[in-house]
């Protein structure tokens, strides 16, 4: 942070500012991409179920383009839960 505030010229107490505001909107990214990721597996998981195919976590990961843990957790998780 105090190199921040050097190379711009900017007091530590703005930079402190400007840093914890761009950690939330990394935070708010991070959100966005969680509920991406949740939205492709809902839609492969469709997909799999109304052709019929077998699904397992690696299938569904596959369809989805994600990581398998993250498949079988879907997979795990009770229907209609969001957590």
């Amino acid at each position: 942070m105090r190199l921040l505030a050097q190379e711009t010229g900017l007091p530590t107490n703005v930079v402190a500012v400007f840093l914890r505001k761009l950690r939330g909107k990394t935070a708010t990214s991070a959100q966005v991409e969680r509920e991406a990721r949740q939205a492709r597996l809902e839609a492969a998981y469709r997909r799999l179920e109304a052709a019929g195919q077998p699904y397992s976590g690696r299938a569904l990961a596959r369809a989805a383009q994600v990581a398998l843990p993250t498949a079988q957790r879907f997979l795990r998780k009770p229907a209609g839960s969001s957590a």
